[in-house]
């Protein structure tokens, strides 16, 4: 390192200075290098000598700080706060010497950011807290205009609670504008600084998801992973640059995967930086084994979605998000990577007709680590709501009763919404597990009617919330299919409820041609319109409709001719399909 072959000169250099200010090379160069215990020594040494030296007040602030967040990305969040608190006291004592030093104010606009990551992370962050960190930013921008580090932290604040309001169910947009312009403000101070690259990237992300950009997110994305591209160049063999573009692929893909195009690309690319990251962490950080753990369980999910075994994608899944927890027992998101990745495994099993309950073992024990690790984590709670959802839909395949399972499933789904009241998985998980129990009462003689309102108005919710949302269209259409078997079952013509749903089904295509789920419920459409018909020529027609609209299906996802063959009515083709790939 270049350091080394500086400090044996500039150690010399100190032999005729007050011995107070030459304890501050070495604790400087022990604080680059880490080895805080020593750095807190040299400091010691210098206060003591002279305790109006306001340098070794600011590195003493500096050293807590840098622990600190070491400690926090260790899952240690007491000795993390402990850090942080350490650092104020250091901070507030070289203010006293130079209030008008605009790196104090820097440093206490970063330590307060750092205390705000903290809370997030343990479900404990509040608006007020908020505030103070973004006043002290604030602060630190006018007291040195021309420095981009405030830009930038004051960006990082933005987003992350940006990030936290659409978490919660509210409106993120304002937040995350300000975010944006932060971060070029920061940008356009320091060009030459990769920090400031980096909270473009994450800005525009944030952005992207939750900001302005969410409608079509790809530009912002696009731009993000080139800010992250700036900050890796700049900063070469840095963690944080390849594990936010690793993190930032995912994503990508995550979305196209949703609107029916090809993640791999992207997948590909966020397994790549994943592993550059993973290199350059050696071992530190929790988070590049989590976004690895990512890449897989959205390449799982592409798997099932055209009908083959995820298996390949699940195991690699497992050893990611595994070590991540292993470096972070209290890493939530990890833990709920791990049951979103199992959710996958166990919905492909029930769709191949076997027993997902051992699956669903291991989802709901992941699931609860991350509730214990962060209490007010509303996906995990959906992880639990969709884990009794699918165990409801395989004990009604199985003539058993379900009413247990759903029971617990509201319970858990309505503990997500407490949370956040907009969560598209918690309102899309709801709403499965409604037309589970309307189709439970059907088959019991029962009427759904309950059911079907609960699951109708999960879905007005959601189309509330994100009109265009994959799924939401699909939902409406959902509905329309149970309703219309109900009023079938009871001799009515379900004739409005055919017409809405085919319209609906039509627009869920459209977002996503290749949804297996879309196309699986066109068929149930399709079908009933058959059965409705009443006289022999329009149900011919319904029935080559039927016959048509299955074989999209069996094209999208082979596993849809096992689940659905047989809700075709008499008169229609079996349709010959290669097993899916196991």
């Amino acid at each position: 390192m270049a350091i080394w072959r500086l400090r044996e000169p500039a150690l010399a250099c100190l032999k005729d200075v007050p011995d107070s200010a030459a304890e501050l090379t070495p604790a400087l160069i022990a604080y680059y290098e880490k080895r805080y215990e020593e750095a807190r020594g040299h400091l010691r040494t210098a206060v003591a000598a002279d305790a109006g030296l306001f340098e070794a007040h600011l590195l003493q602030g500096q050293v807590e700080a840098s622990w600190g967040q070491e400690r926090m990305l260790a899952g240690d969040y007491e000795g993390a706060v402990a850090g942080l608190e350490r650092a104020g006291e250091a901070y507030a004592r070289a203010a006293e010497i130079a209030r008008s030093a605009p790196e104090v104010r820097a440093a206490e606009c970063e330590r307060l950011g750092l205390v705000l990551e903290v809370k997030l992370d343990r479900g404990s962050a509040t608006d007020g807290l908020f505030e103070t960190v973004d006043r002290a930013c604030e602060t630190a921008s006018r007291v040195d205009p021309e420095a981009p580090q405030p830009h930038a932290i004051r960006s990082r604040v933005l987003w992350r609670w940006a990030e936290y309001l659409g978490n919660h169910g509210h409106d993120a947009r304002p937040r995350s504008e300000q975010a944006v312009a932060a971060a070029r403000e920061a940008a356009r101070l320091g060009s030459r600084d990769a920090d400031t690259f980096s909270a473009l990237g994450l800005a525009l992300w944030t952005a992207a998801e939750s900001g302005p950009g969410a409608d079509q997110p790809r530009p912002l994305m696009r731009e993000a992973a080139s800010a992250f591209e700036r900050a890796a160049a700049l900063r070469p063999n840095w963690v944080n640059a390849y594990g936010n573009l690793s993190a930032l692929y995912n994503a990508l893909a995550d979305y196209e995967l949703a609107h029916g195009e090809d993640p791999g690309p992207s997948l590909d690319q966020a397994a790549r930086h994943a592993k550059s990251a993973i290199e350059a962490a050696q071992e530190r950080y929790w988070q590049v084994y989590s976004n690895l753990g990512l890449s897989q369980w959205v390449r799982a999910a592409w798997l099932s979605s055209r009908g083959q075994d995820p298996e390949p994608a699940l195991a690699p899944a497992r050893v990611a998000f595994g070590r991540a927890v292993q470096l972070n027992a209290k890493a939530a998101i990890a833990h709920r990577g791990l049951a979103g990745a199992e959710t996958v495994g166990a919905d492909y099993e029930l769709a191949r007709g076997g027993d997902p309950r051992e699956r669903l073992a291991r989802v709901r024990r992941s699931a609860q680590l991350a509730i214990e690790a962060n209490p007010d984590y509303a996906n995990a709670y959906v992880s639990l709501g969709l884990a009794d959802t699918i165990e409801a839909e395989y004990l009604s395949s199985q003539g058993s009763d379900p009413e247990g399972a759903l029971r617990t499933g509201r319970v858990h789904f309505r503990k997500a919404l407490a949370i956040n009241a907009t969560s598209a998985d918690g309102l899309n998980g709801l709403r499965r597990l409604e037309l589970t129990a309307a189709r439970a009462d059907l088959e019991r003689g029962r009427s759904p009617q309950p059911a079907l309102e609960a699951a109708a108005a999960a879905v007005r919710r959601l189309l509330a919330a994100e009109p265009r949302h994959p799924d939401a269209a699909r939902g409406e259409a959902e509905v329309h299919r149970w309703r219309a078997e109900w009023l079938l079952r009871r001799g009515l013509v379900p004739a409005d409820d055919l017409r809405h749903g085919l319209l609906d089904v039509e627009r869920a295509l459209e977002i996503n041609r290749y949804s297996p789920e879309a196309a699986a419920v066109l068929v149930r459409l399709r079908t009933l319109e058959a059965r409705a018909a009443r006289d022999p020529a329009t149900r011919a027609t319904a029935l080559a409709r039927a016959q048509a609209a299955m074989e999209d299906a069996v094209r999208v996802n082979a596993l849809v001719a096992r689940t659905y063959a047989a809700d075709l009515p008499d008169g229609a083709r079996p349709v010959a399909v290669r097993a899916a790939a196991h």
